[in-house]
C-alpha cells in the first residue's frame, strides 16, 4: 500500500470514529430531551457500522461477529437493553423488529 493511500485509510478512520462520538453524544441528548422515541427513531436510521457501539453503551449484551444491516426498529427500551443478548456471529438482516416486552 502506498504512502498517500496508507495516510488516506488513516484519515478516514480517525474521521469515522469522530462521527461515531458525535452520533453517540446526539443519541444521550436527544434521549435527554425526548426519551426512548428519540432513541428509537435514531437506532433504526443508525448506519449499520455504529450500531453494535450504541447498543453496548445502552446495555445490551453482543458477542462477537455480529452483523448488522441497517434499519433495526427496537420496541418497550424502557427498561433499557440489558435484557438483549446477541450471540456470537449472528447476523441482523434489514428491518429486523426486536420487542423487549
Amino acid at each position: 500500500m502506498g504512502l498517500i493511500q496508507g495516510f488516506t485509510r488513516a484519515i478516514i478512520t480517525l474521521l469515522d470514529g469522530l462521527l461515531l462520538q458525535i452520533w453517540l453524544f446526539r443519541l444521550a441528548i436527544g434521549y435527554k430531551m425526548w426519551g426512548n422515541d428519540f432513541r428509537i427513531r435514531q437506532l433504526r436510521k443508525a448506519p449499520a457500522r455504529y450500531l453494535i457501539t450504541a447498543l453496548q453503551r445502552l446495555g445490551a449484551d453482543i458477542d462477537g461477529g455480529v452483523t448488522f444491516k441497517n434499519g433495526l426498529s427496537l420496541d418497550n427500551i424502557d427498561l433499557g437493553l440489558e435484557r438483549l443478548h446477541i450471540g456470537n456471529k449472528a447476523y441482523i438482516g434489514p428491518g429486523v423488529f426486536m420487542d423487549l416486552a
